[in-house]
């Protein structure tokens, strides 16, 4: 469970995972019994001022995102203690943990998979969002199999590629800051992932890799490296 700090109203039931950018507890709301995700922001995270006004910025128009591919967003709670963002509860798992159960998926499934993520990227990109750290452990599954996409905007400007360097376009890698487009090179990333089971490049020098390094299109179905080589 979460120590310290609590965002106020609601009661913790139990822990629901923890990553890089902090841990995510599932809890209920006092008032309503409606049951959330809530994820306390890594103390470092927590106490950087460039992220939290870039999430600040942020936390408005996802906010107003209404989109059946996005988890949506209730609240973003600062307190001198601490911060966390309070989120829709899906009763699901992540594809990271699905991959690493099954392995790669069916055609199929994957371009299933896909077209979520893009649908929800796309409405969030409308809304100016970019979401910045794509990768398989911030795409739920729920029970239907739909995806869904979670941690909008919570990995600080210029550390996207510590987040998910497997997943980080070659501009990334550059510094320069998170696009649509470099959204969409983690998506197609994430789809040759669920195609083939491991990610398009893996190595020491990621950086040069997937900057420099050929699209290995050949490791995926036919019909469907088009669509690898023009997202990678």
């Amino acid at each position: 469970m979460v120590d310290g700090w609590t965002v106020p109203g609601f009661t913790h039931e139990r822990e629901l995972g923890s990553g890089a950018s902090g841990r995510v507890v599932l809890a209920v709301d006092d008032q309503t019994g409606t049951k959330v995700a809530i994820k306390y922001l890594d103390g470092a995270l927590a106490a950087d001022e460039a992220f939290l006004a870039r999430f600040r910025a942020a936390a408005r128009p996802l906010s107003q995102l209404e989109d059946p591919n996005v988890v949506d967003f209730y609240d973003f709670v600062e307190s001198a203690d601490g911060a966390a963002i309070v989120m829709q509860w899906v009763e699901g798992v992540s594809l990271r943990r699905v991959l690493a159960a099954q392995g790669p998926a069916g055609p199929l499934a994957a371009l299933s998979m896909l077209g979520g993520l893009l649908l929800g990227l796309a409405a969030a990109h409308e809304r100016g969002v970019v979401h910045g750290a794509l990768r398989p452990a911030n795409i739920l599954l729920d029970a239907d199999g739909n995806a869904l996409l979670t941690d909008f905007a919570t990995a600080p400007a210029g550390t996207e590629v510590r987040f998910g360097a497997q997943y980080a376009a070659p501009e990334l890698w550059d510094g320069e800051p998170a696009t649509v487009a470099t959204d969409l090179y983690a998506a197609t990333a994430i789809f040759y992932e669920s195609l083939t089971g491991r990610p398009p490049y893996a190595g020491r020098n990621m950086a040069r890799l997937h900057r420099e390094a050929p699209i290995p299109a050949d490791e995926v179905p036919g019909p469907l490296r088009a669509l690898v080589l023009q997202g990678l």
